[in-house]
């Protein structure tokens, strides 16, 4: 019995939502070399119920939906022990979805965001946010 509720004390300590909340600093890239500078991308994920969203810059979001903000909710995350990986619907125009996928090594911090319809991506470098923390 006290093996049982050893082994159920560790079980339910990882029971709780493992919330991720990351800025990514990096650089856009283009077919043509364009130099917009460093920018900034916000990602919020929830690594236990594999949802989240992504804040991209203007930059990355298309011209017609720039109205909608700028925050894009997952439609899958995958998580692994080395990488998270997440696509979202970037624009939808009548049966033509726009999907956006990233790719986040869990090792190296690097975040790597492509689009196959458009052509642009990013690549950048990301630290935790310490939501608990609060710095003002």
């Amino acid at each position: 019995m006290f093996k049982y509720l050893i082994f159920l004390a560790l079980f339910s300590l990882n029971s709780f939502s493992e919330e991720l909340n990351l800025l990514c600093k990096g650089t856009i890239g283009w077919v043509i070399e364009q130099d917009f500078g460093e920018i900034t991308v916000t990602l919020n994920l929830d690594l236990q119920n594999n949802t989240g969203d992504i804040l991209l810059p203007p930059q990355l979001i298309p011209f017609q939906v720039r109205n909608k903000g700028n925050r894009f909710d997952f439609e899958n995350v995958n998580v692994s022990d080395e990488e998270i990986t997440a696509s979202f619907v970037l624009t939808k125009t009548g049966l033509i979805k726009s999907i956006s996928n990233i790719r986040l090594s869990r090792v190296t911090g690097r975040l790597d965001y492509t689009n196959k319809y458009r052509q642009k991506g990013f690549s950048g470098d990301c630290s935790k946010i310490e939501t608990k923390k609060k710095k003002f």
